[in-house]
């Protein structure tokens, strides 16, 4: 594993994917690891009836998808190499499951290590979604580091699944 050469860092442009891909950087610099900007797309579902009519085109919005996901990503890679002169960013974006798409991407880059972030979902959410990243620590082959989403101003501690405090 170290020295690390390939940290992906999967982000979904949320607040916490932010402050691991920051995480993600300080390591890519401390190593002189390439970090690999990583954004999953779920697919759209397709449902064909009698009357499709192409009301909505589902080709042309997942291109749509992309394409913004792709500037987002470039947006971001172009900034953090600005701020960071020496360190190496390249971005992907890829339709698929975002849990198997992250170690999917991981595998075919050779990714050293996985900086993904935890949103802290607790309760029914978790329960209703599941958690993408805890997928991923299931199923990686390499190391996969976890950054905690940041906690709110006033918001009461976060808990595990047997309720203590974390």
């Amino acid at each position: 594993m170290l020295p690390l050469k390939t940290i992906l860092c999967p982000t979904d442009f949320s607040p916490p994917s932010h402050q691991a891909i920051k995480t993600g950087v300080e390591l890519a610099i401390h190593f002189n690891a390439e970090l690999i900007l990583l954004n999953v797309i779920t697919a759209v579902p397709v449902v064909s009836t009698a009357y499709d009519h192409q009301v909505f085109n589902v080709p042309t919005y997942q291109h749509d998808l992309e394409t913004h996901a792709e500037a987002q990503l470039t947006d971001i890679a172009a900034r953090l190499t600005a701020d960071a002169p020496g360190l190496t960013a390249r971005t992907r974006t890829i339709i698929f499951e975002p849990a198997y798409g992250i170690v999917q991407a991981a595998a075919e880059t050779k990714a050293d290590l996985i900086v993904i972030a935890t949103h802290g979902q607790s309760g029914w959410r978790r329960f209703l979604f599941g958690s993408v990243t805890e997928k991923v620590v299931k199923m990686a082959a390499c190391p996969v580091l976890t950054i905690r989403a940041p906690q709110a101003e006033g918001e009461p501690p976060q808990s595990d699944a047997e309720g203590q405090s974390v």
